[in-house]
């Protein structure tokens, strides 16, 4: 009879996993903490709007009007409101696709997604936090928000029509 001792089964399974399931253990943690990273600059952007603007824009007299819609001011104000209005729609879709699980098992995807996903949060709280002009989250919204997710949703889209997308 062979006997096995708990205490060789116990070393055993202290082996470390995390280097072999990099997608489990570390990105998806990560691109779920870096979309709600990105929310909260979108929230925090989107309260301070005003001061973004009047940093920027001003009218002949010295001070901001965002009554008229003619103005300078109103305009970029308008401009950040859309732009970031098309974030959190784009992160939303983003967490949408991610919670039907049908591309977790996409290391590489989800790679791109984290930094994705985590240099968008940082660009849009330096624009919240150091007043950038307005029209800098148009861009971040094309080229960390409106790219990432065209590329996220064809590829659902391809893996559903392949039959491999899983729900």
């Amino acid at each position: 009879m062979i006997r096995t001792y708990a205490a060789r089964r116990i070393v055993v399974n202290q082996f470390p996993t995390f280097a072999v399931r990099f997608n489990e253990t570390l990105l998806l943690p990560w691109r779920l903490t870096a979309m709600a990273a990105e929310l909260a600059a979108c929230i925090c952007l989107f309260e301070a709007r005003t001061a973004v603007v009047s940093a920027w824009y001003t009218d002949a007299n010295g001070a901001g009007s965002f009554l008229d819609a003619t103005s300078e001011t109103a305009e970029g104000y308008r401009t950040l409101t859309g732009a970031l209005a098309v974030t959190i729609v784009g992160t939303f879709v983003s967490i949408a696709i991610f919670l039907s699980a049908g591309l977790l098992r996409n290391e590489a995807h989800n790679m791109v997604q984290c930094v994705r996903h985590t240099v968008s949060s940082i660009l849009l709280f330096m624009v919240w936090y150091y007043n950038w002009h307005p029209i800098r989250a148009w861009h971040i919204w094309i080229w960390f928000t409106m790219v990432p997710l065209l590329v996220e949703v064809l590829l659902a889209v391809r893996l559903y029509r392949r039959g491999t997308y899983i729900f």
